[in-house]
């Protein structure tokens, strides 16, 4: 898939890496965690896992559960690259995306409790950059690695956000005819989709209502 910007190059993403974003937009929305929130998920995730359910060669139980790739940074484990020997869950937890997204968001209804802190239990984090605010979650060795993806992660949320599918590469060219939108489509929604219509060689298919 290749999710068109107006002003850089495509962002290319396969359909697992897409249904792994969409689960931090998704599980994000019904959190009520506002977008910023949800590019900062994107952007880490993308940063630790590339958008993948990894394995660690060094936690041989984790080969048994689902996975994308293999990772082999401590006992780093899922798509958000959580360990658990740092409390954030268990092998089978961290193996399940979903748990990932959850415990990465953290917040009242998150799984930690807020040990480790998520998201949502760092207290100011929309008011510092994306990235820091990555970084206050994950800790990393390398925080300024998280900012290189913040205008990647924001083409993906606007493209799962509301119905936008992202257009597959192909060598035919977009038809003339403008698309009918929904009668119930905020004004904003039109704005990302008329840009996203614009990006050069691409084209991207209505695909929702929201």
């Amino acid at each position: 898939m290749s999710i068109r910007t107006t002003n850089r190059a495509p962002v290319n993403a396969s359909d697992r890496q897409m249904a792994v974003a969409g689960d931090y937009v998704s599980i994000g929305q019904q959190l009520g965690v506002p977008r910023d929130g949800q590019i900062i998920a994107i952007m880490m995730a993308l940063q630790e896992s590339s958008l993948r359910v990894l394995a660690n060669v060094n936690v041989p139980a984790s080969l048994q559960y689902p996975h994308d790739g293999l990772g082999s940074d401590h006992d780093s484990l899922g798509t958000a690259q959580q360990r658990p020997a740092a409390g954030w869950g268990t092998v089978e937890q961290l193996m399940d995306p979903k748990y990932n997204v959850r415990a990465f968001y953290g917040g009242p209804a998150g799984p930690n409790r807020g040990r480790p802190p998520g998201l949502l239990d760092i207290r100011g984090w929309q008011f510092v950059n994306k990235g820091q605010a990555a970084q206050a979650v994950q800790l990393s060795a390398f925080p300024e690695l998280y900012a290189r993806w913040e205008a990647d992660a924001t083409a993906i949320v606007a493209a799962l956000d509301g119905g936008i599918t992202p257009a597959r590469c192909s060598d035919t060219p977009p038809s003339s005819t403008d698309p009918v939108l929904p009668a119930n489509l905020s004004e904003i929604r039109k704005v990302i989709l008329r840009f996203t219509q614009e990006g050069v060689g691409g084209a991207y298919v209505w695909g929702g209502t929201a």
